[in-house]
């Protein structure tokens, strides 16, 4: 499900993969917690199913949901409780990783263009390109991928649902591509491809990653275990 922290402190969490007797459930709610309850929520207008979507909270402290079986978004507003259309992207949000940079732009790799990413301006309110990684970050036979974390040094480092990693660097000029770098692969264990198949993964106090990896071999996420990267 997508799920988030606002500013006035609330959580709001929409979705549900395989839920409600197997389906992608378009349910909404709202957890105060200062009243300690958890109230129903309106999902965006026209959405029948929400399931496991992405998700982001915006600069100005909106929250962008990402649809997972077409290309539109939708912007729910703290202040008036309410939700509005987002701008369309270039591809379905399905199985995405959403991560807000220091230049108010939000990064995804494109799951289902792979190995092409793209980025949300806010400055314009659209997408726009964010160039063509050296490496494949997506699993082709689950179409998952793994977490992306906003690092220190204003860096973008993407995790793969292979054996990859990639590094993103912002341009200058928020609507530009920026550029990509190969990361460091994960080593392989007892001859297996270890990878983050829809993974979770932390930034550390110390400037480092945590993050969770296992076999990938387009059949099971397999056996997990723990790895930090410098």
């Amino acid at each position: 499900y997508a799920s988030a922290v606002l500013r006035d402190g609330r959580v709001i969490v929409c979705g549900g993969e395989k839920s409600n007797a197997g389906d992608d459930t378009n349910k909404c709610e709202m957890y105060d917690p200062v009243a300690d309850t958890w109230t129903a929520l309106a999902p965006p207008a026209g959405w029948t199913n929400i399931g496991d979507a992405v998700s982001c909270v915006l600069p100005d402290g909106r929250f962008m949901l990402g649809y997972y079986t077409g290309v539109k978004t939708a912007i729910f507003d703290p202040l008036t409780n309410a939700w509005s259309a987002g701008p369309n992207k270039g591809d379905s949000a399905s199985e995405e990783t959403w991560t807000l940079l220091g230049d108010q732009t939000v990064l995804t790799v494109q799951c289902n263009k792979r190995p092409y990413a793209e980025k949300y301006v806010a400055a314009s309110n659209s997408w726009a390109s964010a160039g063509k990684l050296p490496v494949d970050l997506v699993e082709a036979a689950s179409t998952e991928i793994g977490p992306a974390l906003l690092l220190p040094d204003h860096r973008a480092f993407c995790i793969g649902a292979t054996k990859h990693t990639a590094l993103y660097t912002p341009p200058a000029i928020a609507s530009q591509p920026g550029t990509w770098a190969a990361g460091p692969d994960f080593p392989a264990i007892e001859g297996k491809t270890i990878g983050a198949k829809d993974a979770p993964a932390c930034l550390m106090p110390n400037g480092k990653v945590l993050l969770v990896g296992g076999p990938v071999d387009g059949l099971e996420i397999g056996r997990a275990s723990c790895r930090e990267r410098v």
